[in-house]
């Protein structure tokens, strides 16, 4: 399981230079559609290349990423310290 995962996230992170380079106006949907690719590779790709729109959907996803870890880390605090 783990390695047909890995191959999806390569994939998807691939599918990013192609929508960039051929079809960028098909980016920001693919981006919003799919989740599985490398969101690091992903910010790194679309800053090079100066994907505002692109750019700033993925730090968004990134701040409800960290949003999500924050609170679960809340959760446990809470339920330790009754």
């Amino acid at each position: 399981m783990n390695q047909y995962l890995y191959e999806c996230t390569s994939y998807h992170t691939k599918m990013i230079g192609l929508y960039a380079t051929y079809k960028r106006e098909q980016l920001l949907p693919f981006l919003k559609e799919t989740d599985g690719y490398d969101l690091t590779a992903a910010i790194t790709f679309c800053e090079e290349r100066r994907l505002e729109k692109e750019l700033i959907y993925l730090i968004g996803m990134c701040l409800h990423v960290n949003l999500l870890i924050v609170d679960v880390i809340r959760h446990i605090y809470l339920l330790v310290h009754r």
